[in-house]
């Protein structure tokens, strides 16, 4: 019977470029046996919250699959087994998710939007018609009237 599982790892920082090649490894092994990979991606290298082996930055993988428990067992004895692989965590979860994850939105609704979209149409409705109304009418009202109220006692 196939179950849908959640499999985030913790790839060696030093070994990033080889954490792409593990992802698509982790993958093949899953859709060889049968299964379905419904989501991967890549979070990047990020700062570990404490040191692992010495170490305090790390590349993480988030991939969520279903699969029957054979190939899950494979799956687990292969990421225990690899050196480069700092941490994994392998759950249980009701159904597939196939939408991105929160860190993953949210870094694409951060990332620039076009620069002409952005821009207004026309420089003069952007900056105020007359600078005189974006100066204060008075100074006098914006300065203090004795220099004597305006310093600490």
């Amino acid at each position: 019977m196939q179950r849908h599982y959640e499999l985030a790892f913790l790839v060696d920082s030093d070994q990033a470029t080889q954490a792409h090649d593990l992802a698509e490894r982790y993958s093949s092994t899953i859709t060889d046996a049968g299964g379905t990979v419904h989501r991967l991606e890549h979070w990047g290298r990020r700062n570990l919250a404490y040191p692992i082996q010495n170490r305090t930055k790390a590349f993480y993988v988030l991939i969520n699959l279903e699969c029957d428990a054979p190939t899950r067992d494979e799956l687990q004895r292969s990421l225990q087994f690899n050196d480069n692989i700092l941490r994994h965590l392998l759950i249980r979860r009701s159904e597939a998710v196939t939408k991105a994850s929160q860190l993953i939105a949210h870094q694409h609704s951060d990332a620039p939007k076009d620069t002409a979209e952005a821009a207004p149409k026309d420089t003069a409705e952007a900056a105020p018609k007359d600078t005189a109304e974006a100066a204060p009418k008075d100074t006098a009202e914006a300065a203090p009237k004795d220099t004597a109220e305006a310093a600490p006692k």
